[in-house]
């Protein structure tokens, strides 16, 4: 019995190869497919034929290499630049607007050296004084006309 079960495993069978069977339709169709395919090869044979001269002449065509958008170089936009005309300056303010102003520098000067009169900063009044002038100096180089508060703020900035 194991004989006949090993001999059976053992033996080959040919498997005969299987070919699909279509309907003559079918057939047809793939025919036409076909034929459809020679015909218009044949046909683009004969047009290289009847212009081979010009054919061989052009050969290979020229490939162009595009960009791709990411490389391409973007003009800059050029923009025309709009400048505001000149602001003219400030006339100088009349008399009494800076005898007044000069009234408040002098008291923002006299005002620090009342603060400061007890710090170790300064020895005596004097150099206080000396101190709160060479401040007002600095300020009416910068501001030579008074037009603003400018100097004002100046001074108050130098006296912190």
């Amino acid at each position: 019995m194991t004989t006949l079960l090993l001999s059976s495993c053992a033996t080959k069978k040919e498997i005969k190869p299987y070919r699909p069977s279509y309907s003559q339709e079918t057939e047809n169709e793939f025919q036409s497919i076909e034929n459809d395919r020679k015909e218009v090869l044949e046909r683009y044979r004969r047009l290289r034929e009847k212009d081979w001269e010009n054919y061989k002449r052009q050969g290979r065509r020229k490939v162009r290499h595009y960009q791709s958008p990411t490389k391409k170089a973007y003009r800059k936009a050029t923009r025309k630049v709009v400048t505001s005309k000149p602001v003219p300056p400030k006339p100088p303010l009349p008399e009494e607007i800076i005898k007044e102003m000069k009234i408040e520098m002098r008291q923002y000067q006299n005002y620090f050296c009342m603060e400061q009169r007890k710090s170790n900063r300064f020895s005596g009044k004097a150099d206080c004084q000396a101190f709160t002038e060479n401040i007002l100096n600095q300020c009416e180089e910068k501001h030579p006309v008074i037009r603003d508060r400018k100097i004002i703020k100046c001074i108050q900035k130098g006296l912190r």
